[in-house]
């Protein structure tokens, strides 16, 4: 399979659906053995390494931006990513009363997808990647800054949304 251009990944998630298949095959006398078995032990999964910006690597993304007129709108959202650490899909699934300003606090505990659901491409709303995912996050005075800011620029721009988010279980 990798040799027709699949994935190692990708060749472990077929292995998935097909080991327990043939498996039950197995309990039903109907095949002797399972052909599936042990068929993925030579393929070792090396994940490309990923490495965080450095501060001068972050602060040239972010000054960018603001070097960008069409960009610099989304200046407040990018930073609040990369001083919270959060991930894409939590940062656009947050509400506003997922933060408490007066708290200085961010919760995380949900996220946003964008997946094939009921046969069609959607977004929606899941728990988050893990439970350890669920959180409270502390706004530093910068970060609490940004979301005042985010908010100017969501009021100047806000629109009625052509879409509805379904929160649904986890896929």
């Amino acid at each position: 399979m990798t040799e027709q251009g699949l994935s190692i990944g990708t060749v472990k998630i077929i292995h998935k659906i097909i080991r327990p298949s043939l498996q039950l095959a197995c309990d039903d006398d109907v095949i002797s053995k399972n052909p599936a078995d042990g068929c993925t032990k030579d393929y070792i999964y090396n994940p490309e390494k990923k490495f965080a910006l450095t501060f001068d690597e972050e602060e040239e993304f972010l000054t960018r931006i603001t070097l960008r007129p069409r960009m610099k709108r989304y200046y407040p959202m990018y930073a609040i990513i990369l001083k919270t650490g959060l991930r894409i899909s939590e940062a656009i699934g947050l509400t506003w009363n997922d933060r408490s300003m007066d708290d200085r606090e961010i919760s995380i505990n949900h996220q946003i997808q964008y997946r094939l659901l009921n046969g069609t491409t959607q977004l929606y709303a899941t728990d988050t990647k893990t439970s350890a995912g669920r959180r409270t996050i502390p706004m530093t005075d910068e970060v609490y800054q940004l979301f005042i800011e985010q908010k100017k620029v969501w009021m100047n721009t806000k629109k009625e949304p052509d879409f509805e988010v379904d929160l649904c279980e986890k896929v």
